[in-house]
């Protein structure tokens, strides 16, 4: 009696098995393909996260062209005129800055015959333009008091008006800069006139003045606080 024994090949492999072995190769290839393209993207990828980060930073005002948001201002043209001049400006943003400046002084000569004294205070808004925001475009409005007599009559009164002013920023290093600036606008006084008497000042009536033109012009030395 013969007995017959089938021995499979030792490469037959089953369908099933073959194909399961086909399916995780092809996988395997596909997350490789998947890994090289993501390290091919992650430069544009970071470049353009990174991008967005500054973009939203100076949006929010945190990153300054000019690396300063605030600044001490003095107007050396006032000083030379013996009259202190003060300012603080604030940049909320890259183009958009918020000022006020003061004014005071008081003079009196010749037994107080002569008489020079004011005060005034005025906020400025300004939009600076340009690649280095160093021109500028803004409006402004000024209030103040003044006594002066120089001549045989004197004046004591109160003003206020407002106008567009411009201007151009030279900058003398990363702290310092010269400011040149002027508006152009509308001006109303009111005072009232008089004379001194054997050392007695005496009315002499009112009067009120309007005046359009040029209301402000400065060389003002800006200090940058924090750069």
């Amino acid at each position: 009696m013969t007995v017959r024994v089938t021995v499979p090949h030792p490469t037959e492999v089953p369908a099933a098995t073959r194909a399961g072995n086909e399916e995780a190769a092809e996988t395997a290839v596909e997350d490789k393909a998947a890994e090289i393209a993501m390290k091919d993207k992650a430069p544009a990828m970071e470049k353009a996260a990174a991008t967005e980060k500054v973009t939203a930073a100076e949006e929010t005002g945190a990153v300054e062209k000019n690396g300063h948001t605030l600044a001490l201002r003095a107007n050396l043209l006032r000083w030379a005129t013996l009259t202190p001049d003060l300012g603080i400006e604030w940049r909320v943003s890259r183009h958009v800055g918020i000022l006020a400046n003061g004014s005071w002084t008081s003079w009196s000569w010749s037994d107080k015959d002569r008489r020079y004294a004011l005060w005034k205070v005025s906020p400025e808004v300004r939009y600076y333009i340009g690649k280095e925001n160093r021109g500028y475009l803004g409006v402004m409005y000024h209030i103040g008091e003044f006594n002066c007599k120089l001549g045989a009559t004197g004046r004591q009164g109160d003003y206020q008006g407002g106008g567009i002013t411009g201007g151009y920023l030279l900058e003398l290093n990363r702290a310092l800069s010269l400011d040149f600036h002027a508006g152009i606008g509308y001006t109303r006084a009111e005072y009232d006139k008089y004379k001194m008497t054997d050392g007695v000042r005496v009315r002499e009536g009112s009067d009120s003045r309007n005046y359009w033109g040029v209301n402000q012009l400065g060389v003002t030395l800006v200090w940058k606080l924090n750069q």
